[in-house]
């Protein structure tokens, strides 16, 4: 019975106060539809792989590579060394090699991508699939593939196809056909091994150039270990396989050979961008620290906001909690109800939270598909215990302040009508600050990523992107046919061959001049490649085709390489590459960002290269007119080489993940910082209306002898331009040193906050609270004294 009065009092009070309840329901919900994602992200980051029930003891065999003097790790090593391991090392109990490869197959009449995987039979022994029909052993047989179920969808419509042939057309248009021998379930979001299809390793070397033998070719190694202690003599026994590598790959000087864990294997090529890692990485730690920062930020925001209402909303229940004291209540029942009432706020909170859960899960879904979310409460109970204590901390949190200050009170002193809570009090303050100080850090976020969006858009890559177009080709006959049929196409403005091209194919390698060794990209490159990609000479000049020297001995390489050599001019200075072969330098062009934003650029080597290595067709077109001039190549293509895929693309594809990063981190923290502000404005709202009406009378005294409406708005709220004025300060700071950090963690060349960013997050939040503090107290200061006066 007791309890029932308590939860009556309870709700005629919360329904009394509606609007401000409302409001911190509202704001409340999103906070824990929020934390709601970022549980899930850190879950599935903290248990990646963890679904592979026997994969005890598996370790992946990387590599210390020295280039330059200087050590990398790098998760590729040479083929052979698998079949060395499994023929000499008594140590390991499974070998499984690893090599994933986009390919194309033939369905009808159609082409589909699909992502297949090399592997050892082994694989599926010690690494968990879960087998809708057919059988693990099945691959034994060279002619057999794995069908995940979703493939099996997309290329049959249904995932009963045992039996059934797969074609798989190569880029030299050659036919082979594997048979469907089992069809897998969809691995998770945290599996390693994502793919849509699997084969025997031993189909590896029956594509291209591949030789079994050829210490020059690398994939990912995995080794099941029974005794962890025989590591070390492991370890040891690698290295004698070095001889083996160093002598054919000149850039790929190994150092040593090591043994990494499985476990934990994706959290760490996550972190540190492990080279060579052809595996799925767990989610990108700036990431899953951006979506814990927006969490706590906006529960922390939420926590201030219904504290300070709840301290307002308990100066109209000082008679009741004076009656209830005279009529016995202990202190420690009113502590109970105010906690109960803030955690029966939350609770319902809670409920609209969820609620908002399955859209913001579809929200981040559609942003970052490849960091794909699942909510599903019944499955994992430990969201539904976590959401529980998300909702008894910040009830707690929330209530136990105005809980213990309210009912400190002695029941004389209120029925009197002695006690008064204004905005005076200190703690109220502070949570003032820290919320507006939070909400201004959101919305620093929010403008520093966009500042950022457009930086990097119109950063100077020192090469054309967004008007280039590729074509992979295969040989210098479908060059000259492809080129052809452009030459006197519309929007096309140059045109250029290569056998390497900058995101696509390069040999990083130590190139060598006055005795100073710097590691370097080499592009084999042919006629109008520099023209068409648009580097621009700084010194010397272009490729002649006609010069047996040019092709033989001639380079063209970047400015930061010519300036590690040394200061003076560089041309007609003798390089030397693989520790042998001299060329001369004939041009320098200005610095390549060959690597994007995401990493640190490293200096170029341009070779002459004749149009029989040609493997790539490179279009420059008018930028209006790129879409087109695509169009046609694909059509052209299709007639030119029937049944072959056209694999061409647009450069600009590779350059605008950075800006749909951007976009998105963009998007994020601007619904945080809507959403903060609302609630920061809300619960100032909350602390001025409290203050004009404990200083009513005083209001009504400064109007009868004379003050105007602006010194009475001034006299009244100049705590609260102090609260603005402190909140804001350290707000752009705490915004400035997080934006920094996150993103550091994300791009090497960036643009953080600056002074625009300050102003504009000082001016937004200043003329939201200026608006709202100054038609508060203009409203009481516009009103007749005599009504305040007379009152009292």
């Amino acid at each position: 019975m007791i309890i029932q009065n308590y939860l009556l009092i309870s709700l005629r009070n919360l329904i009394k106060n509606r609007v401000f309840i409302g409001i911190n329901v509202f704001g409340m919900g999103i906070a824990i539809a929020c934390s709601v994602i970022a549980y899930l992200n850190f879950r599935s980051n903290l248990y990646f792989d963890a679904h592979h029930e026997h994969a005890g003891g598996v370790y992946r065999v990387s590599a210390i590579r020295e280039v330059a003097s200087e050590e990398k790790s790098n998760a590729s090593v040479p083929v052979p060394l698998g079949a060395a391991i499994r023929a000499n090392a008594g140590d390991v109990k499974t070998v499984m090699r690893y090599y994933p490869s986009r390919i194309q197959v033939s369905v009808k009449d159609d082409l589909a991508p699909v992502l297949l995987s090399y592997v050892d039979p082994e694989f599926f022994k010690v690494f968990t699939f879960r087998f809708l029909s057919g059988k693990p052993t099945a691959l034994e047989h060279q002619s057999a593939i794995f069908l995940s179920a979703s493939a099996s969808k997309r290329l049959y419509g249904t995932t009963d196809v045992l039996g059934k042939t797969v074609r798989q057309v190569t880029p030299a248009g050659e036919v082979k056909e594997y048979e469907i021998a089992a069809v897998f379930e969809d691995q998770p979001i945290t599996s390693s091994f994502q793919g849509d299809a699997f084969v025997a390793y031993d189909n590896y070397f029956g594509t291209g150039s591949r030789d079994r033998d050829d210490w020059s070719q690398v994939n990912n190694l995995f080794v099941q270990i029974e005794h962890p202690e025989r590591i070390a003599a492991l370890e040891k026994q690698l290295q004698t396989y070095r001889d083996n590598v160093n002598p054919v790959a000149k850039n790929y000087q190994v150092k040593r050979f090591y043994l990494e864990p499985f476990a934990g294997m994706a959290q760490r090529d996550s972190r540190s961008g492990f080279a060579g890692a052809l595996t799925t990485a767990s989610t990108p730690f700036p990431i899953v620290i951006a979506l814990a920062l927006m969490a706590l930020l906006m529960l922390a925001i939420a926590c201030f906001n219904l504290t300070n209402t709840l301290v307002a909303i308990s100066t109209k229940r000082l008679k009741e909690i004076g009656l209830r004291k005279v009529m016995g209540s202990e202190r420690i029942h009113l502590v109970i109800q105010f906690i109960g009432e803030a955690v029966l706020i939350c609770f319902v909170s809670f409920l609209i939270g969820l609620g908002m859960s399955d859209l913001l899960v579809l929200a981040w879904n559609e942003m970052w598909p490849f960091l794909k979310l699942e909510l599903k409460l019944i499955e994992n109970i430990d969201v539904l215990l976590f959401l529980g204590a998300v909702v008894l901390v910040t009830g707690t949190l929330s209530g136990v302040y105005p809980a213990f200050y309210v009912s400190r009170f002695q029941p004389a002193q209120i029925l009197k009508g002695k006690i008064e809570i204004g905005g005076t009090n200190y703690f109220t303050r502070t949570l003032l600050v820290l919320q507006f100080a939070f909400s201004v850090t959101a919305l620093f976020f929010s403008i520093a990523f966009y500042q950022n969006s457009l930086f990097q858009k119109n950063f100077p890559l020192g090469f054309a992107h967004s008007e280039v177009l590729v074509v992979p080709v295969k040989s210098e006959t479908e060059f000259d046919k492809m080129r052809n049929t452009l030459i006197h196409q519309p929007g096309v403005a140059a045109m250029g061959g290569s056998a390497d091209h900058v995101f696509s194919t390069r040999t990083t390698l130590p190139v060598t001049c006055n005795g100073i060794d710097i590691e370097a990209d080499l592009l084999r490159v042919g006629e109008g490649y520099r023209s068409t990609l648009g580097f621009e000479l700084l010194e010397g000049r272009d490729f002649n085709p006609a010069s047996e020297n040019d092709r033989k001995e001639s380079v063209i390489i970047t400015q930061d390489l010519a300036e590690g050599f040394a200061p003076a001019s560089a041309l007609d200075k003798t390089i030397t590459i693989n520790d042998s072969v001299k060329l001369y330098v004939i041009g320098v062009i200005k610095d390549v960002y060959s690597r994007g934003m995401w990493k640190e650029k490293v200096p170029m080597v341009l070779r002459y290269t004749g149009k029989e290595n040609y493997r790539n067709l490179i279009v420059h077109t008018s930028g209006e007119k790129a879409a087109g001039v695509a169009a046609y190549m694909k059509k052209q293509w299709s007639e030119l080489f029937p049944g072959r895929p056209y694999m061409g693309y647009r450069m600009d594809e590779i350059i605008n993940v950075a800006e749909d990063v951007n976009r998105n981190v963009t998007s994020i923290f601007t619904f945080l910082a809507i959403v903060a502000l609302l609630l920061s404005i809300a619960g100032l709202y909350s602390s001025v209306s409290l203050n004009i009406a404990r200083r009513l009378k005083e209001v009504g005294i400064r109007k009868v002898f004379g003050a105007s409406i602006a010194q009475i708005i001034w006299a009244t709220n100049v705590q609260f331009v102090a609260i603005l004025t402190l909140s804001m300060l350290a707000g752009c700071w705490l915004g400035s040193m997080l934006v920094g950090v996150m993103m550091k963690q994300i791009w090497t060349y960036y643009q953080a906050g600056n002074i625009v960013t300050f102003s504009v997050s000082v001016i937004t939040v200043l003329w939201l609270a200026c608006i709202m503090i100054g038609s508060k107290v203009y409203q009481a200061a516009s009103e007749n004294p005599i009504h305040a006066l007379r009152e009292e």
